[in-house]
């Protein structure tokens, strides 16, 4: 099960890939990564296996797919945003410890409500942040220190009730 979800997990990260297969190939990794009886940590540890993935394609495939630099470039359909939505749901689960502290050094800078950027790092941070406690990218003294910069920003979404959803999910997360 572990090797599968490697494998396709090599697969997905393909940055030439065609948007439905990688659509697909999110799809089947999600319901790998869902299957707890085979790659719970117990399990992982009998078996002498580990399963980390990292954010770092998760956020390069979101960029080039939902952020394309060339405006003519083609919109990712619903059916891959919700694809990819839940695989990271479950891939938090494995980001390695070091990935709250690297995903809030690479994000926060660019939180600023004169910045261009806001929005995209506003996104990145609520889908990307772990926030499973009890897995290592959820622990340390960095993982709960972020909330109050987190609701901070938030405040500056007034009138927004999709982006109202998107933090509300990411605190949500955190308070469980």
């Amino acid at each position: 099960h572990v090797h599968l979800i490697k494998l396709l997990f090599e697969v997905f990260q393909i940055t030439d890939i065609n948007r439905n297969l990688q659509s697909t190939v999110a799809s089947i990794l999600y319901r790998l990564l869902k299957k707890e009886q085979y790659i719970s940590p117990g399990a992982l540890q009998a078996a002498g296996l580990t399963l980390t993935l990292p954010w770092r394609p998760f956020r390069e495939i979101i960029l080039t797919a939902f952020f394309p630099k060339l405006r003519n470039s083609e919109t990712p359909s619903s059916s891959f945003a919700g694809n990819l939505s839940r695989l990271i749901k479950f891939a938090r689960l494995y980001f390695p410890p070091e990935a709250t502290e690297e995903i809030l050094l690479a994000h926060t800078p660019g939180l600023c409500p004169h910045d261009d950027s806001l929005f995209r790092n506003s996104l990145l941070l609520c889908l990307l942040l772990p926030t499973h406690r009890g897995t290592p990218a959820a622990s340390g003294p960095r993982f709960i220190g972020w909330v109050d910069d987190m609701i901070g920003v938030w405040k500056w979404f007034e009138h927004a009730s999709d982006w109202d959803g998107l933090w509300l999910s990411l605190l949500l997360r955190a308070a469980q």
